[in-house]
C-alpha cells in the first residue's frame, strides 16, 4: 500500500499514524504535501524522512510564479477537473482566494504541475487528509477522484470522543447514512437506544460544546500563548519567508492590538441580549474565513447578504437573532456590524449568550454549516441549513440552495415542524455506530490528547480497516484485532 498524505496542519498528528500504518499495517511507502519548509524540522522530529515530502514552496522555487497563467492549460484543467469550475477552488482558500487575480491563477496552475507530477511518480494507492479546506488540498482531491483514488477525510466528529472517516469534500458521513437509513427501515437495538438516549440526556444536561470550541472561541487577550505564537512565527518565517501561510510578524503584532481595541469599543454596547418573550429565528455568524464557508458554503461567504435575505423571509411577528461568534470579535470591521444593526427586523446579540439557551427560545434556527444547527436538533428544533454539512442527512433539516425558498422554508420550519424523538434516537444511533471511537482532534497549540500512543494506535487501526489493510476497526487491549461492537 503506498500512501499519500496531506499532512496540512496535523502534521504532528498525521506523522504518528503514518509512522503506525507503516510499522503494523503494511504501508510500504508514503509522500506528502506541506506548505513550506519551515514544518520540515516538525516532519522529522515525527521520524518522517523529509525526501518523501513536497513542499509548495520548495516546488516554486522551480516555478515562475510570477509569470503569466497559462489559461489554456488551466482551461484543459478545468474540463479534467472542475466541479464544474476551477474558481471554486480559489474561492475556497482563504489566502489564494484573496490573492491579485493573476498571482492566484498562477498558483491554482502550480498546484495542478506539482501535485500530477507527484502523483504520477509516486503513483499512490490512497490519500490520507484532514479535509479539503484550502486551493491545494481541493487539488489533490479531484486528482484522486479523478483517478479513482480513494481519499480519505479523517477528523472529530460530534459525537464526543469519536471521530469520523469519509470520502467526499460535502462533510458527508457516508457510512451515518447509510445505518440512518436502516434505523429508519428496521428500527435500532435496545443498548444502542440507551446509548444514543444516554449521549442526549448528556448533550442536554450539559449544555456541550464541542473542543475546539472551549478551547479558542475566545475574545483576544494577550497571555502567555500568544507571546509565544509570536515566537513560533519569528523562527518559521526565519525557516521559510516565501511561505504565504505565515502572517508577517508585525501584522501579528499590530493584528492583535486592533483586535483588542475593537473588542473594548463592541463591549461598549454594539450587541444587545435577548427579549423575553419575543419570537425569532436564530441565526449565528459564522467565523471567517474558514472552510465551513468558503468550501462548504461558497455561495454564502457574504454573511451580510444572508442576513438581509433572511430578515425579509421571515414570517411577520418574527425578529432574526444574529448572534456573533466569540472568535471572531474584533476580526470585522466595525461598519459590518453597523449594517447588520440597521436591518429593521435583526437584532445583534450578544457572543456572550448562552447559544443553547438562544436555541430552546427560538422558533427555528437557521445556518450556513455551523455547529449550532446539529445542536439545535438534538433539542428538536428545526433547521434551516444553506451549505454543505453531514446533518443535512437528518429529515428535520431543510436545506435551502436558494435564496429565493426562504420563505416557504421558513413557514415549513415554523408552522409545520412536528418534532420526533423515535427518529432523532436513530440518527445518533447512526452518528455513534457510524463513527469510530477514539479522538482524532488536534490543533497547533492545544491540549492534543489525541497524540497519546494508544490513542494513535486506535486510529490507525481504523485508517487501516478503511483501506483494506485490517479485518476490524477496532483493537483489543493486547493490540490485536477485536470483532467491531
Amino acid at each position: 500500500m503506498r500512501l499519500h498524505i496531506n499532512y496540512s496542519v496535523v502534521l504532528p498528528f498525521f506523522a504518528r499514524i503514518v509512522n503506525e500504518l507503516q510499522a503494523r499495517h503494511g504501508v510500504t511507502a508514503t509522500s506528502g504535501f506541506l506548505y513550506g519548509s519551515d514544518t520540515l524540522r516538525d516532519l522529522a522530529d515525527s521520524g518522517i524522512p523529509e525526501t518523501t515530502v513536497r513542499t509548495l514552496t520548495g516546488f516554486l522555487r522551480t516555478f515562475d510564479v510570477e509569470g503569466e497563467p497559462d489559461l489554456e492549460y488551466l482551461r484543459r484543467k478545468e474540463a479534467e477537473y472542475g466541479d464544474p469550475n476551477l474558481y471554486l477552488m480559489i474561492a475556497g482558500c482563504r489566502f489564494i482566494g484573496s490573492f491579485e487575480h493573476r498571482r492566484a491563477l498562477r498558483l491554482l496552475e502550480a498546484g495542478f504541475r506539482m501535485f500530477e507530477q507527484l502523483f504520477d511518480e509516486f503513483a499512490p494507492d490512497a490519500v490520507l487528509s484532514d479535509g479539503v479546506a484550502c486551493t491545494m488540498s481541493y487539488i489533490q482531491y479531484a486528482i484522486a477522484q479523478r483517478r479513482g483514488i480513494p481519499f480519505l477525510t479523517l477528523a472529530a466528529a460530534r459525537v464526543k470522543d469519536r471521530f469520523y472517516i469519509i470520502r467526499n469534500r460535502q462533510d458527508r458521513y457516508e457510512r451515518v447514512e447509510a445505518l440512518f437509513e436502516q434505523y429508519k427501515r428496521d428500527g435500532i437495538a435496545n443498548d444502542l437506544r440507551r446509548e444514543a438516549e444516554d449521549f442526549l440526556e448528556h448533550f442536554r444536561s450539559t449544555k456541550l460544546k464541542p473542543q475546539y470550541y472551549v478551547e479558542y472561541a475566545q475574545p483576544p487577550k494577550v497571555d502567555f500563548a500568544s507571546l509565544r505564537t509570536i515566537g513560533e512565527l519569528v523562527k518559521r518565517r526565519r525557516l521559510d519567508p516565501d511561505n504565504y501561510l505565515l502572517q508577517s510578524v508585525w501584522g501579528a503584532m499590530s493584528g492583535r492590538v486592533v483586535r483588542l481595541a475593537k473588542n473594548y469599543v463592541l463591549d461598549s454596547g454594539y450587541f444587545e441580549p435577548p427579549v423575553r418573550g419575543e419570537k425569532y429565528v436564530f441565526f449565528p455568524l459564522h467565523f471567517q474565513p474558514e472552510m465551513t464557508t468558503l468550501v462548504l458554503g461558497p455561495y454564502a461567504v457574504n454573511q451580510i447578504a444572508v442576513v438581509e435575505n433572511l430578515a425579509k423571509t421571515l414570517p411577520i411577528d418574527h425578529r432574526l437573532y444574529v448572534k456573533e461568534h466569540k472568535a471572531s470579535l474584533g476580526r470585522r470591521e466595525m461598519g459590518y456590524y453597523r449594517r447588520l444593526r440597521a436591518i429593521p427586523n435583526v437584532r445583534l446579540i450578544s457572543p456572550y449568550a448562552d447559544s443553547h439557551d438562544l436555541i430552546l427560545q427560538s422558533s427555528a434556527v437557521c445556518v450556513i454549516s455551523s455547529t449550532v444547527g446539529w445542536e439545535a436538533l438534538l433539542y428538536e428544533k428545526p433547521v434551516i441549513s444553506m451549505g454543505d454539512v453531514f446533518y443535512n442527512a437528518y429529515d428535520g433539516v431543510d436545506y435551502v440552495d436558494s435564496f429565493a425558498r426562504l420563505p416557504m422554508a421558513f413557514r415549513r420550519a415554523i408552522y409545520e415542524f412536528k418534532p420526533d424523538r423515535e427518529l432523532l434516537l436513530k440518527y445518533i444511533a447512526a452518528n455513534i455506530k457510524g463513527t469510530y471511537r477514539g479522538d482524532a482532534y488536534f490543533t497547533p497549540g492545544g491540549s492534543n490528547p489525541g497524540l497519546l500512543p494508544d490513542n494513535v494506535k486506535i486510529v490507525a487501526q481504523a485508517v487501516a480497516y478503511e483501506l483494506g489493510l485490517a479485518v476490524s476497526p477496532l483493537m483489543d487491549s493486547t493490540g490485536n484485532d477485536a470483532i467491531h461492537n
